[in-house]
């Protein structure tokens, strides 16, 4: 069955999905104190964004000017979780940010689907995007002569745009597709969960996956209306999001961790060895760094879960509307030496969730 470019998913395609929304207050209850080098990050970057929104000199373009700034964005905020989390930071040196990361979802209600992750979180050794990122352009072009630009927004009169919906499968196609990469892994773990961060720059979406189950956030706003009726940065916005976004950081570095412990089972294909991934395609964090400082829109550099939810592990995870995809095998047929990998993570992982809450509370 040819592929279809995840670009191109429909509106379809997010009914099926059949996500169900968390608020965002919700999603960062458990964090009470501010990450104030997170929230003056991403004050700078929507400041930025804003300053492309109102400028009239440039068309704003998702390439040219959104993804140099995400990706900017990201690494800042997954250095300070790297300092936060790891005594020894060498030992997270595996976990970068990449960008153009290709990925393959199968069996998606009788469709496949491929395409690029913009940017994500990822395991080098494990050859697995732990955190997708997907950027899309808060502008469109209008059908005007002269060309002018206007407004594209995710969400308009409280409910949202067909462009955010297609978005948002997308988002969740770029999610399951590592989910899938996971294979045998993703039974070793209770409650598994798997996020993904949709944004425009200004509008943002915490998507995320566990137990065959979707769910997504309310939309995290940060910028509101002035009463001269132009967007201005939301201080209240910029602070939830740092929140949202310190929480599937950690999520993400945790899963790095956890998938590190189990490596040495061998019981991951031949991506194991691969060192250098991103998805046979172009930038890793080693080479880029400097592209990117030095790019237009992008040159400036400036926190696991929502509540707990039931996990079953089952043989064969399934959409929300029964139609399964990816197979890996029941918990019952790995290896012994998997088993005891178990154990010794069950043992560890309360202390481990301890000591990252406490860094941020």
């Amino acid at each position: 069955m040819r592929p279809i470019p995840a670009s191109e998913v429909s509106v379809e395609q997010f009914d099926d999905f059949s996500f169900k929304v968390f608020p965002k207050e919700h999603f960062v209850a458990s964090i009470t104190v501010p990450n104030i080098q997170f929230e003056n990050i991403l004050l700078l970057s929507t400041n930025r964004i804003l300053s492309l929104v109102h400028g009239n000199e440039v068309h704003v373009d998702e390439v040219t000017h959104i993804q140099p700034i995400s990706r900017e964005v990201l690494r800042e905020l997954l250095k300070l979780i790297i300092e936060k989390v790891s005594v020894d930071n060498s030992s997270l040196m595996h976990v970068q940010v990449q960008d153009e990361i290709t990925f393959y979802a199968k069996n998606i209600n009788n469709k496949n689907y491929n395409g690029k992750i913009d940017e994500g979180v990822v395991d080098t050794v494990m050859s697995i995007c732990v955190l997708p990122w997907e950027d899309k352009n808060p502008m469109k072009v209008a059908n005007s002569k002269p060309v002018t630009q206007e407004s594209n927004p995710f969400v308009k009169q409280g409910k949202l745009t067909v462009f955010c919906k297609k978005a948002l499968a997308q988002s969740a196609l770029q999610t399951i597709s590592q989910v899938q990469g996971l294979d045998d892994l993703w039974g070793l773990f209770e409650e598994p969960v798997l996020y993904g961060i949709l944004t425009n720059g200004l509008e943002w979406f915490i998507v995320a996956y566990e137990a065959g189950r979707w769910r997504r956030s309310s939309v995290i706003n940060t910028t509101r209306v002035s009463n001269a009726g132009t967007l201005i940065v939301d201080s209240e916005g910029i602070s939830c999001l740092a929140k949202a976004i310190q929480k599937v950081l950690v999520n993400a570095v945790e899963w790095c961790q956890r998938m590190k412990s189990t490596n040495t089972c061998g019981k991951h294909d031949d991506r194991n060895n691969n060192s250098n991934y991103n998805g046979g395609n172009k930038k890793t964090d080693a080479n880029n760094d400097e592209n990117d400082r030095g790019a237009d829109s992008g040159g400036d550099s400036f926190s696991r879960g929502f509540a707990k939810l039931s996990f079953t592990s089952n043989a064969t995870n399934e959409n929300s509307d029964g139609t399964k995809f990816g197979n890996r095998k029941a918990f019952k047929d790995v290896t012994l030496t998997v088993q005891n990998v178990e154990l010794f993570a069950r043992q560890n992982r309360t202390a481990s969730h301890r000591r990252m809450l406490a860094l941020y509370n």
